[in-house]
């Protein structure tokens, strides 16, 4: 059963306890949705439902995902691939936070690739520079939202892997995070978890949020668009 492997797969690889991972170390692991990246349409989709919304803490089994990342050397063959393929992504793609934020990151001897919630990671870093979203061109101001600070400033608690994982278990990973999203799962006071045990979540879920989880960087910006009901764009196409 595929919640199983992912299970044994998390077991196998993953780091003791839980770590609070500030989001200005990460970036998405290589192997991420099909090496395609993340959708910037959905990074700022989530960056407006904090600045409008608020940011929800995650509290038990609810509230946002629980980011799965990887521990890696900037200097590792993944790690290089991981930044080439993101340096790449950022230069391309206008809406992301600034290269110079990722630069200094990339100058460090290690930092944290992200196979699940990789989206979340970048829209509180869109906060943490105060960068203008694509619609509409409003700024993100972090405020009086005590709790967006901290998952800015600090980072939030995150199942952290060792960096020696292979590619492929990358992938197979970064796919079950996905594909199993309305599985919820408690992560216990000592890190450990067990998701054979977890318990589907057979309440009402958009469509929207169910798809956006398989889909690829393009796709989902075009499912963003159709969200918003944004239909004129200089990114349409994109």
């Amino acid at each position: 059963e595929e919640l199983k492997i992912l299970n044994n797969l998390i077991s196998e690889w993953r780091e003791p306890g839980m770590t609070v991972v500030p989001p200005r170390l990460v970036i998405p692991d290589f192997s991420n949705r099909g090496h395609t990246g993340l959708s910037v349409e959905h990074v700022h989709y989530l960056a407006t439902s904090f600045r409008d919304k608020g940011f929800q803490p995650r509290k038990g089994n609810q509230g946002h995902d629980i980011p799965v990342l990887v521990r890696e050397p900037t200097s590792s063959e993944l790690g290089r691939k991981s930044i080439q393929n993101w340096r790449s992504k950022v230069s391309d793609e206008a809406g992301f936070p600034p290269s110079q934020h990722y630069e200094r990151l990339f100058a460090q001897s290690e930092f944290y690739t992200s196979l699940g919630n990789g989206h979340f990671n970048q829209a509180l870093n869109l906060f943490g520079n105060e960068c203008r979203s694509i619609y509409g061109n409003k700024q993100y101001i972090i405020g009086n939202d005590v709790a967006l600070r901290n998952a800015v400033e600090e980072g939030v608690n995150s199942i952290v892997l060792r960096p020696g994982i292979p590619l492929r278990d990358r992938e197979t990973i970064s796919r079950l995070l996905n594909s199993k999203r309305e599985y919820k799962w408690n992560v216990n006071p000592d890190g450990s978890l067990d998701i054979t045990d977890a318990k589907e979540d057979t309440s009402t879920c958009k469509q929207f949020e169910a798809m956006s989880k398989v889909l690829d960087s393009v796709e989902l910006n075009c499912l963003v668009r159709a969200e918003l009901g944004v239909k004129e764009s200089h990114r349409i196409g994109q």
